[in-house]
């Protein structure tokens, strides 16, 4: 706090206020040099980090389809449960009516909803790990037993699978080893305080018509409470659903071990969260889902070791230097030895190098199979062609349908990516045509050039995979890519503009055109009029202002060389000339 006020003469404060001054800042000072913000890393970040960070042999948790089902008054009479949104990635509700779904979108929650449902894991029941072969033994647990809660609303949920479920269409967007999270909130009249339980199962089991699609259950989240509450248990359903949806809350979920490590995810959750102000935009507008998802690994790597935890808000220090942006991978470190990454590179493709091709046959991937082929037979003709015309032929379609099905498949066999389109491309056609024209100045061999700069190529290849010289690619940025995007681009631009010149030279532009100039002609040679000598009629162009008839006694010519008329005419550039040449040529 400055004191500069204090001593100035503009207060007029006299002695006694300079003194009151002093005295105040030595009382308030020491109060604002101790500062509220006592560490920049939260107890729950801590926390998760240690919950996540743990080394765990257990595969990654599954793909996580959560359900949202609501007790709902039928026709103002019975309640009955009812699903009114879902989850995979994002949210999709049940549009009015209930025949429907809506689109999916960015679930949009309100603070104090992620608050309530805080409370609600800090004073419900929460039970981890629970073994339960049916919902029945579920619900009928001494922990779910709270007054007729189990006759009057849980136990109306049928224990078998129906015919609907085993249809859902919905079924093809999970994978294999999805599982269920059912969120089931409600209002009922035999309550006087709310129930709260949030139960996951040791394994994953069958609940029956618990959920829309035959997935094994792992999670349930309940809450039923007094009438009167029905908006409130709704958003707090639709906060739960929305954290099992989110990568870093789901992983917790799987991996907690009591109370707390739950709310800490939550607490995690409201870390990352960004509030947009009231009355500013429209709540009932509904998100879309971006095209592209940012990815959750960097969020994920900040818990689990290797990374300072970065709060909301907190800025990372670097000093000030600049990144490849390719990250520290193991991919791209050294080993030292001859042939070490060729060697890791293998070892860590070999256990996956028999799915990459196995995988594909299945009817879901025929789509990426016939765009890839059409990818690159579409690319193999345009190119080919286009080198064609820059090499005279000696490289055409053929060959590049020969090159691409060649190295594409030594590259899918033996390199570590089946899915990579290898073909001609625009550096290679401007490269060809450049080493073409070279060739042909200096009187080479073309092909054999050619041949010569493959094997050199292919050499300097090993040798640079011998030396682990891949690993500079770390150094390299967006400069690197985007300056070699430059230069082709700026010779695809040259070209353009050579051709452009070379028409000019081969067609050039006549300056010194005139209105009058005929530039159209034709004529023909018509029998005559007996008295007359032979007509030649010619028909000029718009210029000449039409058809003219001139008359001619002799005009051998016209008739027994038609072809040197016809240069005669283009010659002309007029009907006043054609005339005076008509009148030295044939006597009239």
């Amino acid at each position: 706090m400055s004191t500069e006020n204090v001593e100035g003469k503009p207060n007029n404060l006299g002695e006694r206020g300079r003194a009151w001054s002093y005295t105040f800042l030595r009382v308030v000072q020491p109060v604002f040099n101790h500062s509220i913000f006592t560490s920049a890393v939260s107890p729950a970040a801590e926390r998760i980090r240690f919950i996540l960070g743990e080394e765990d042999d257990s595969p990654a948790p599954p793909q996580l389809f959560t359900e949202l089902d609501e007790l709902l008054a039928v026709d103002g009479q019975e309640m009955e449960w009812k699903e009114t949104a879902r989850w995979i990635k994002f949210e999709e509700k049940v549009e009015q009516g209930g025949e429907r779904w809506s689109k999916p979108h960015v679930a949009t929650l309100s603070l104090h909803s992620l608050f309530e449902l805080r409370t609600c894991m800090e004073k419900g029941s929460i039970m981890l790990d629970r073994e339960a072969a049916s919902l029945p033994q579920l619900v009928g647990s001494p922990a779910m037993t709270h007054r007729n809660l189990t006759s009057s609303s849980l136990n109306d949920i049928s224990d078998k699978p129906e015919k609907d479920q085993l249809k859902n269409k919905f079924m093809k967007k999970l994978p294999r080893d999805a599982e269920a999270s059912n969120v089931l909130v409600g209002e009922v009249d035999f309550l006087d305080s709310p129930f709260i339980a949030f139960v996951r199962l040791q394994q994953a089991v069958m609940l029956g018509a618990l959920t829309e699609v035959p997935v094994p259950t792992r999670f349930l989240f309940i809450l039923l409470g007094p009438k009167g509450k029905a908006k409130s248990y709704h958003e707090i359903g639709r906060a739960i659903a929305t954290l099992m949806s989110d990568e870093v809350f789901h992983d917790i979920a799987y991996k907690a071990k009591d109370r707390h490590d739950l709310i800490a995810g939550i607490d995690e959750f409201l870390d990352e969260v960004i509030v947009l102000p009231p009355g500013e935009w429209d709540p009932a507008i509904r998100i879309e889902p971006p095209k592209s998802l940012p990815s959750s690994d960097k969020r994920k790597n900040m818990y689990s070791g290797g990374e300072n935890v970065q709060m909301n808000g907190d800025t990372p220090h670097d000093g000030g230097h600049g990144g490849g942006g390719h990250g520290d991978c193991e991919e791209l470190q050294r080993t030292g030895r001859f042939c070490g990454g060729l060697i890791k590179d293998i070892k860590r493709k070999a256990p996956f190098f028999a799915s990459d091709f196995y995988d594909a046959l299945n009817i879901q991937a025929l789509s990426a199979i016939l765009f890839i082929y059409l990818a690159t037979v579409t690319n193999a003709i345009t190119f080919g062609g286009l080198l064609g015309d820059a090499t005279e032929n000696m490289q055409g379609v053929l060959e590049s349908f020969l090159g691409t099905a060649v190295s594409g498949a030594i590259f899918c066999l033996f390199a570590g990516q089946p899915l990579t389109i290898l073909s001609s491309t625009g550096p290679v056609l401007v490269f060809e045509r450049l080493l073409f024209n070279f060739s042909k100045d200096n009187n080479f061999d073309y092909l054999e050039f050619r041949l010569w700069i493959g094997l050199w190529s292919a050499f300097l290849c090993l040798i640079l995979v011998a030396t682990d010289a891949s690993f500079l690619v770390q150094y390299f940025t967006r400069f690197t890519e985007e300056g070699f995007s430059s230069l082709i681009s700026f010779i695809f631009i040259y070209d353009a503009f050579k051709k452009m010149i070379k028409l000019a030279d081969h067609y050039p532009i006549n300056s010194n055109f005139k209105v009058g100039y005929n530039t159209h002609f034709s004529c023909a040679c018509v029998p005559p009029d007996p008295g007359e000598g032979i007509v030649l009629t010619v028909c000029a162009g718009p210029v000449f202002g039409g058809r003219r008839r001139l008359h001619a006694r002799k005009f051998s010519n016209c008739c027994h060389d038609p072809q040197e008329l016809g240069l005669l005419l283009c010659s002309l550039r007029s009907a006043t000339e054609f005339e005076v040449y008509l009148k030295s040529e044939v006597s009239w």
